[in-house]
């Protein structure tokens, strides 16, 4: 009886300690209550680090990147509301990854890059299987719609949130981007 009361009470603490945000059904009509899009073109946030996230929302605010609606929300909300949208969503358990048997050319443009014309590898930032870091973004299991996306923004410059980000997507081609997109993402 015991170990059940203690169970049950650290069942509902938890919950408390992870209720929703004030503010999560603005977010949550793009991203899901628990950080799993529904739109193609919408990324998944569920356990992606806080700190990525406020980084993003920033870029937004100031214009580094663009989106019509994403950039209206981040201009409005303050820091003291943002941080536990952000929290919340980086305690959502990640979205799940896809086949980990990329195919041979993605695996080796992933693993290696093309050293001979300054490719460098996607692993060394993000990390094996595509599971990021506090700093860079999970990529395993994303959109394949938006990672074409984002790579094809880096690529063009309209996405200026990382300079080196953008260099490394200039020397992809488009064949490139969609082989990656396929290998790491879902649908």
């Amino acid at each position: 009886m015991r170990q059940t009361l203690a169970a049950l009470a650290a069942a509902f603490l938890s919950t408390l300690a992870f209720a929703a945000p004030a503010g999560l059904e603005a977010c949550a009509r793009c991203h899901g209550v628990d950080g799993i899009a529904t739109d193609p073109a919408t990324p998944h946030l569920a356990g992606l680090d806080a700190g990525y996230l406020s980084r993003q929302v920033a870029a937004f605010a100031d214009g580094r990147r663009r989106q019509d609606d994403m950039s209206t929300l981040a201009g409005d909300i303050d820091a003291e509301r943002l941080a536990p949208l952000l929290r919340w969503y980086a305690s959502r358990p990640p979205f799940p990854a896809g086949d980990a048997a990329r195919p041979g050319a993605a695996q080796t443009l992933y693993d290696e890059g093309r050293t001979q014309i300054g490719t460098p590898a996607c692993v060394t930032c993000h990390q094996p299987d595509g599971v990021g870091n506090a700093r860079f973004p999970r990529l395993a299991g994303q959109k394949k719609a938006y990672l074409v996306a984002q790579l094809e923004a880096f690529r063009s410059g309209r996405r200026g949130t990382d300079p080196a980000m953008t260099e490394t997507a200039r020397s992809l081609s488009a064949g490139d981007i969609r082989a990656l997109a396929d290998a790491l993402g879902r649908d």
